[in-house]
């Protein structure tokens, strides 16, 4: 009886040593998970930006013949103010020329006097960009509209050649029919400022996002068409 209960014991011991080991385990996972998210407040809600393991592909496109030709456009200053709540946004308007339906815009958002952040918008049957938003990232609800962020380091070159670390973070969303991608980078050592900024547009563009049934492309392409 002795030597059966001794047994007993021993193996509630390992058992118990397992399950302590198991949960410091899974809470040091969870730890590590977390610590790789950075959490942005804004107006509209948190942004929670996923690390990234590694940079994904941009998407790739092909135009269709049935749409005619692109008819690309600089956007104008007072189009900018109309569109995003008098903003300063700079960047190309693509149009198809069958039926003058907006596409796609590219171009900068400008949060500051002198950074910007990255903007591409495209209708529902032009994708947006994909180049570094983490298909596994949390996704959060900004103005009621879900978000997916992520970041990565890189090394690149400034403007003096010189090897320098990046950090570059991204958002992807959809409302009112258009996907939107945006894109941030600078320094390392800045990094809570890029995701600030970040976060900043995101908020702004979910909260009101441009109507681009408001411009007038048939006067806008003219003769082009």
């Amino acid at each position: 009886m002795r030597n059966t209960f001794a047994k007993k014991r021993v193996w509630i011991i390992l058992i118990a040593v397992l399950l302590v080991l198991m949960t410091v385990l899974f809470a040091g996972q969870l730890l590590k998970s977390q610590s790789r998210i950075q959490t942005v407040k804004t107006d509209g809600g948190n942004l929670y930006i996923s690390q990234a393991d590694k940079f994904g592909q941009a998407a790739s496109f092909a135009w269709q013949d049935k749409w005619g030709k692109p008819v690309s456009q600089e956007l104008t200053a007072l189009e900018s103010g109309k569109l995003f709540n008098n903003q300063k946004v700079t960047g190309y308007l693509t149009f198809r020329s069958s039926d003058v339906a907006f596409v796609h815009f590219e171009g900068d958002f400008f949060s500051g006097k002198t950074t910007s952040v990255k903007l591409n918008i495209s209708s529902s049957v032009w994708p947006a960009s994909d180049a570094l938003v983490d298909s596994n990232s949390r996704i959060s609800k900004i103005n009621g509209v879900s978000v997916r962020a992520a970041y990565a380091y890189d090394t690149r070159r400034n403007a003096d050649m010189k090897r320098v670390k990046t950090i570059i973070c991204s958002a992807a969303f959809k409302v009112n029919g258009l996907n939107f991608y945006l894109e941030n980078s600078g320094p390392r050592g800045k990094s809570r400022a890029v995701w600030r900024e970040l976060g900043s547009v995101v908020d702004q563009l979910t909260d009101d996002p441009p109507d681009f049934s408001t411009l007038s492309p048939l006067l806008r392409c003219g003769n082009e068409l």
